[in-house]
């Protein structure tokens, strides 16, 4: 009686199997079909489609060497700050 329930558990498996590989097959195509159906006009701005200028100004290079180095920045360590409490 094993071997019965056994085949059928099997059977069943495979079925399951079978199904869900059709009925995933169908998906992806019925979802190409819906892709390919539809079209979108997509209204880009101008500005957008410029090529990116790779020239650095000279106002950005004044920025990048005026700014503060970390051994500059002061951190306050427990001392500086107990101090400011009192």
């Amino acid at each position: 009686m094993s071997r019965q329930n056994s085949i059928l558990v099997s059977r069943t498996f495979y079925q399951i199997g079978v199904a869900t590989f059709i009925s995933s097959i169908i998906w992806a195509i019925v979802g190409f079909y819906n892709a390919s159906k539809q079209t979108a006009d997509i209204e880009v701005d101008p500005i957008l489609l410029n090529p990116i200028v790779l020239d650095i100004d000279q106002q950005t290079m004044t920025k990048l060497s005026n700014r503060l180095k970390v051994e500059d920045v002061i951190v306050e360590t427990e001392a500086s700050s107990n101090e400011l409490i009192k």
